[in-house]
């Protein structure tokens, strides 16, 4: 005996999925709640005093790659502007 299955398009699927994954409202990498953006910021601080611990032990007379020092100048300007977005802009 023959099922009977109800065939759809390929537009029909696209549309079904759309919707389904509308009611989510993900961001980039699936994580827009407080939580995870407690959880991020704790690693954060986390590798920044490592980080920092090891800049203390090098001394002021040592080097550092201009490539590193961009990622520094970035994170800190990252983590400035999401700062500023929650306390200044009243957003």
């Amino acid at each position: 005996m023959r099922e009977n299955k109800k065939k759809i398009t390929k537009a029909q699927l696209k549309q079904i999925i759309q919707e389904e994954l509308g009611q989510f409202q993900l961001s980039e990498d699936g994580h827009m709640d407080v939580p995870s953006a407690r959880r991020k910021l704790k690693t954060s601080i986390e590798d920044a005093g490592q980080i920092l611990q090891a800049l203390e032990q090098m001394g002021d007379e040592g080097e550092l790659p201009s490539w590193w020092m961009g990622k520094v100048t970035l994170a800190a300007d990252y983590l400035n502007k999401a700062r500023d977005y929650l306390l200044v802009s009243g957003e």
